[in-house]
């Protein structure tokens, strides 16, 4: 096999792999509500709103009544128990 061959064939992989991680960045980055977050994460819904801050998260609504949205991609990285 030659250089330029090996090459391309690195080349392609390395596109490849890059491709697949995107989509999996991609699928994870949606916004779960905290009841399934806590699910997710086996907590409870109370336990996961006392450590929102270890997680990308927003709030929307009003200040008081509003929910708690966090970012999938976020809990997978970012949890330890």
């Amino acid at each position: 096999m030659k250089r330029s061959e090996i090459e391309l064939i690195v080349t392609l992989t390395v596109e490849k792999v890059l491709a697949i991680k995107d989509l999996e960045v991609k699928q994870n980055d949606e916004w779960l509500t905290t009841s399934e977050a806590a699910r997710m994460l086996g907590l409870s819904p109370f336990r996961l709103r006392m450590i929102k801050d270890r997680f990308d998260h927003k709030k929307c609504g009003d200040t008081q009544s509003g929910r708690l949205l966090f970012k999938k991609s976020s809990l997978l990285e970012n949890y330890t128990r």
